[in-house]
């Protein structure tokens, strides 16, 4: 999607690639993070205590800036109901469908 021209175009473009750029670092975070509980885990029998909680802040906020990247792109999942369930007579002569 192109940005609109002017300033605020290119403070827009920026802003979305810095969020594409987090986008990548998120789940990389996500593994190391996981990566280095599990070592001292195996090696030490004991882990790092903040490792489990700051990969499920970083998921969270990975699925919350996938979502307006996606609500940007217009490539957000719809879902189409036509044609499976029944409509009655009455909802068809309302709505004027078949």
């Amino acid at each position: 999607m192109n940005p609109p021209p002017g300033t605020l175009g290119r403070i827009e473009a920026t802003f979305f690639r810095l969020i594409e750029h987090l986008m990548v670092f998120l789940p990389s975070a996500m593994v190391l993070t996981v990566f280095c509980n599990v070592v001292p885990r195996w090696t030490v029998k004991s882990g790092i205590d903040v490792s489990e909680e700051m990969s499920r802040y970083f998921f969270v906020w990975l699925t919350f800036i996938g979502a307006v990247v996606v609500m940007r792109e217009h490539l957000h999942l719809g879902i189409n109901l036509r044609g499976v369930a029944k409509r009655t007579d009455a909802v068809r002569r309302v709505t004027g469908r078949t």
